[in-house]
């Protein structure tokens, strides 16, 4: 099929050692191929079922470039005309001159009418909404079993002291990290400079074991990553009708492999975000631990420099070291000295900050926006 959308830069290409009548007849038969599958693509298209690729390369078919190739077959089997065919390199086998240039013209005609083909689903993708991607992206997840993913995330449960929202972000970012690297985002597209300075690959590594190793180019990456996913506050959810469109647009270059690590990451994902969502209600229906009078104004200013949300939960970018270092002042400006970690930890489903402080006055080091911070809590 991609050969046939790419067609034949010049007479050259048609240039075979031995019988000419053999080769055209091959070719004719491969072209032919090609249309009937392009008709049968078209006639099922509108289909709300229809999620198949037919392993065409879309960006090739989308391209100019396709275009002119088809043109440049065409024209080069108008130019062969009446002239002997041997004069290219040909042999006949045998074959009358007649049957030679009858053949010619077939192909012609049939290679007429697959770029005419080709040019109706080009046209049809380009009218391609989201719901389509979104089928298709649905139909290779069909393919990929679910089962020994949940198995695998609860025996992971099952031996994790505590699985707080702390841990599970996590292993939301080191299951993401693991797949990322696979190098499943390959073959899309450079991200701008505007893209890769919204990558804080700074939170990621805090959030990996440590000594975690990342290739170089990571950010770009993770700036490809960002355009098929979005946060819904901790919850990392994919957007299935641009993943979808990704693998529909890559289908001919992406392997099996890649799919499947792409849906893997996905249901894992998924996992994680419904114990997310669990840990979550538990605490909005928990009893609310009490901080001293004077607590709201703080809180408020909080709110108002982006380090946590309506419910007091720190934001997706807000880190360990920062989160250490607002309780450390929060219990000190209230005069929480006998627990004042406890309150935070389990007021952020979180463990260890007296282990983090401890971290950053040995390396002698200060959370980033630390002066923001400080100014939260300046009176």
């Amino acid at each position: 099929m991609n050969e046939a959308c790419k067609g034949y830069n010049n007479h050259r290409d048609f240039e075979f050692e031995g019988n000419i009548y053999l080769f055209g007849y091959t070719f004719l038969c491969n072209v032919g191929a090609c249309v009937s599958e392009m008709r049968s693509y078209i006639s099922t298209f509108s289909d709300k079922a229809h999620t198949a690729s037919m392993g065409i390369d879309m960006k090739l078919l989308l391209c100019k470039g396709r275009m002119l190739n088809c043109h440049r077959l065409l024209k080069d089997l108008e130019q062969h005309g009446e002239k002997q065919l041997d004069e290219f390199g040909f042999k006949y086998g045998g074959q009358p001159i007649t049957t030679a240039l009858m053949l010619s013209n077939l192909i012609r005609e049939n290679v007429k009418l697959l770029k005419s083909l080709l040019d109706d689903v080009c046209h049809l993708l380009l009218k391609a909404g989201n719901d389509f991607f979104e089928r298709y992206y649905l139909n290779q997840k069909k393919q990929v079993a679910e089962a020994p993913l949940e198995v695998e995330f609860h025996y992971w449960k099952l031996n994790t002291v505590d699985v707080t929202l702390d841990v599970l972000r996590e292993k939301q970012a080191l299951v993401t990290a693991e797949v990322l690297k696979k190098g499943v985002l390959k073959y899309d597209s450079r991200p701008t400079a505007r893209e890769l300075k919204m990558v804080r690959l700074d939170i990621l590594t805090d959030l990996l074991p440590k000594g975690y190793p990342l290739p170089d180019d990571f950010d770009c990456t993770c700036a490809k990553f960002k355009r098929i996913s979005s946060w819904d506050g901790l919850i990392l959810n994919l957007n299935y009708s641009m993943l979808g469109k990704y693998l529909f647009m890559n289908d001919s270059h992406l392997t099996a492999s890649d799919v499947q690590h792409l849906v893997q990451l996905d249901i894992k994902l998924q996992l994680i975000n419904k114990e997310m969502l669990t840990l979550m209600f538990e605490k909005a229906h928990a009893p609310a631990p009490q901080l001293p009078q004077g607590a709201d104004k703080y809180w408020q200013r909080l709110k108002e420099e982006g380090f946590v949300d309506a419910n007091c939960q720190p934001l997706p970018g807000v880190t360990r070291k920062q989160m250490m270092y607002i309780a450390d002042l929060f219990s000190e400006k209230l005069g929480m000295t006998k627990s004042k970690w406890k309150y935070f930890e389990e007021l952020w489903h979180i463990n260890n900050l007296a282990q983090e402080k401890w971290q950053c006055q040995q390396t002698g080091t200060l959370p980033e926006r630390y002066k923001d911070i400080d100014a939260v809590f300046s009176d």
